[in-house]
């Protein structure tokens, strides 16, 4: 067995191995009775606490993406009154020029009254 040839240091120990282990061991419920329990009802409530646990990290999760949407709304909706702005610059600039050829046409025009 490998686990035996590490023990009795015949081969290195892999840390990338060893690391990979503790994430087993720590994604499984806990099992070890408790003394004030008595034992009774530890599976229910190791299973419990390991649900809970990982919906509290759904709930997070879904409360950041929540937050982090509302925050490109709020973005995109900035984003959109500057561009109106600018193109309300831009057909004021335009109507006003139009304007002032007009006006220069209209004083230019043949039998035109001065």
């Amino acid at each position: 067995m490998t686990l035996g040839k590490v023990l009795d240091q015949e081969l290195s120990v892999n840390h990338a191995i060893l690391e990979a282990l503790q994430d087993v061991f720590n994604l499984l419920p806990n099992l070890s009775p408790t003394p004030d329990r008595g034992g009774e009802g530890d599976l229910e409530r190791s299973f419990r606490v390991k649900t809970n646990d990982r919906l509290i990290c759904i709930y997070l999760s879904s409360m950041i993406r929540a937050v982090l949407a509302l925050h490109d709304l709020i973005d995109n909706g900035i984003a959109d009154k500057k561009e109106d702005k600018k193109e309300a610059k831009r057909d004021d600039k335009k109507e006003g020029d139009e304007k002032k050829v007009n006006g220069i046409a209209e004083d230019k025009k043949p039998g035109a009254s001065r």
